[in-house]
């Protein structure tokens, strides 16, 4: 059953990665039909593949992020019901003293919210936090390639501002 859960996250991970591409992929393809439209009126022939293409790429992304979710949550729900046997089994496993001493209620407290704070940690950090970060990369790489490095070194500050400001105003200083 482990390597079940290990091939699911696997394939959400690859489907992060494809998912990232595709839609790094759209600004692209929209680049090169506005530069052939912009040059000349093209012949019918020569745009439509072109928005084809876009629309085949935008169209693919939201698929393959929509099949990542699928396939995350059967993993996602395995893994909050071992947490839960996992503390359940401990809790059984403590000395009559510290169940007499303590309040149950706290403790089914505690367990309930680590149960419904797993998936956030789970999807923010594997599935939000980290693709972003390798996407802004990825842009940051795309600029510097075609328009050198000023413009990647304006996205790069304001990114690092826009975190900056974020940071203040959720710490409150």
């Amino acid at each position: 059953q482990d390597w079940k859960s290990k091939l699911r996250f696997i394939t959400a991970f690859l489907l992060i990665i494809a998912t990232m591409l595709l839609n790094i992929g759209v600004p692209l393809v929209l680049k090169e039909s506005i530069d052939m439209f912009s040059h000349s009126i093209p012949k019918e022939a020569n745009f439509i593949p072109i928005l084809l293409a876009y629309g085949g790429l935008w169209t693919l992304g939201q698929i393959t992020s929509q099949l990542r979710e699928l396939i995350m949550f059967r993993s996602m729900e395995r893994s909050i019901r071992v947490l839960s046997l996992k503390i359940f089994k401990h809790l059984h496993q403590l000395h009559l003293g510290f169940h007499i001493n303590r309040k149950t209620g706290s403790l089914a407290s505690a367990i309930e919210k680590a149960q419904l704070g797993l998936p956030h940690v789970y999807w923010g950090a594997f599935f939000f936090v980290l693709p972003t970060i390798f996407e802004i990369f990825i842009v940051i790489c795309i600029l510097f390639n075609f328009y050198g490095i000023i413009y990647a070194g304006v996205l790069f500050f304001t990114l690092g501002i826009n975190a900056g400001k974020k940071d203040k105003f959720r710490l409150g200083r």
